[in-house]
């Protein structure tokens, strides 16, 4: 089971739409592409909600809390996000990790998702792997299911071959699987005899601290997927809409990395002990909180823009490149970032120093400017 989780993991990770010289940026509060829009180029979107009512002509990549896929997409669609609802066609494959999935359309290819809550409604041309708590197929599937999850109904004609894992599963009135039926369950299901044409075979599952443990690991797995993705897609919008910001900062901390580093040291060491000086004067209380949040806003910051410095100074000094922010650099960086960081103590040190180094950089620079303003 945890190969299997980490398998899907990897496949998600593998499986990020190809980045090509043209593509559309969109971010905000609210990313929407309207009813009667055409999107020619690789669409990326970012925000708190995201709604794709018009037509995308290649990939589409969303990532946010709310997302509304309701027009087409002739490539490939991979969400990362909360609640998610896919309404219109996909002409290739589907990757989504969310808490709640409904996949409703039509998909040409193969299906790929990790989620609390996942309903697959639509027909599927291709395969399917989901990892879930509860997990329910309404839509028939041309290939082979794999699915992980606590409660699990396969309600659909299934092409292919059935690989269950579950406390439960339940095959509904409308379960024809072409194929072989292997599953294990914590006791037998009630299986008519004209559902399944090939063989089944059951395995009794019992150990429920197993279960616990697979259950940790499906959600750590979708975490540290969530948590590359969104670092991904940061660094991305932050490093391609201010290209000439992002290749300042990085040309910085190439030159004079000392002086970065011993500013974002102290920087992140003072501010939030002055804060907390503030907070016990009881008077400056308010200043102290408004401090703490700035540390850890500016910390976040750091987060953030520590890939994109990375990338950059990788493609100097690996490539012997020119100082330069690309959408290759970014995500080169933020592969190299999030990398480092699955290295116990030398990786938080590695990404510690790299963060100190952007929050100096980015803080001399507006330093910099605010002296030109005087």
């Amino acid at each position: 089971m945890k190969r299997s989780i980490l398998t899907i993991a990897a496949l998600l990770l593998v499986s990020l739409p190809a980045l090509s010289g043209a593509l559309e940026l969109r971010a905000g509060e609210q990313s929407v592409v309207q009813v009667n829009e055409v999107v020619t180029d690789d669409l990326y979107a970012a925000g708190a909600a995201v709604t794709h009512l018009g037509e995308a002509q290649h990939d589409l990549a969303a990532a946010g809390g709310n997302i509304l896929i309701q027009g087409g997409v002739t490539g490939d669609l991979f969400i990362v996000g909360g609640t998610i609802t896919v309404l219109g066609n996909v002409g290739d494959d589907v990757r989504i990790a969310g808490g709640t999935v409904s996949l409703r359309g039509n998909v040409a290819g193969d299906v790929i998702i990790v989620g609390g809550q996942v309903t697959l409604s639509g027909p599927i041309g291709g395969d399917v792997v989901v990892a879930g708590g509860s997990v329910r197929i309404e839509g028939a599937v041309e290939g082979s299911v794999r699915t992980w999850g606590s409660s699990i109904v396969i309600d659909a004609p299934i092409g292919g071959s059935v690989e269950s894992e579950s406390e439960k599963l339940v095959l509904g009135e409308r379960a024809l699987i072409a194929g072989p039926l292997s599953y294990r369950a914590v006791s037998p299901s009630d299986i008519p005899d004209d559902a399944v044409l090939g063989p089944v075979t059951y395995e009794k599952r019992t150990d429920i601290r197993d279960a616990a443990q697979k259950g940790l690991i499906a959600f750590v797995s979708l975490w540290l997927v969530a948590k590359f993705l969104m670092t991904v897609g940061c660094a991305l919008i932050i490093g391609l809409y201010f290209e000439k910001y992002s290749r300042e900062l990085g040309k910085r901390v190439f030159l004079q990395p000392v002086p970065e580093f011993v500013a974002g040291l102290v920087a992140m060491i003072s501010l939030p002990i002055i804060s907390l000086l503030f907070i016990l004067s009881i008077i400056g209380m308010p200043l102290g909180i408004i401090g703490l949040m700035v540390s850890a806003g500016i910390l976040l910051y750091g987060h953030v823009i520590a890939p994109i410095i990375v990338g950059s100074l990788m493609n100097v000094w690996l490539f012997k490149r020119p100082m330069e922010v690309t959408w290759k650099t970014v995500l080169m960086g933020s592969v190299a970032f999030y990398a480092i960081g699955l290295v116990p103590v030398v990786g938080f040190i590695a990404r510690t120093f790299f963060i100190l180094l952007s929050v100096g950089a980015a803080l001399r620079m507006k330093w910099d400017i605010a002296k030109e303003w005087r």
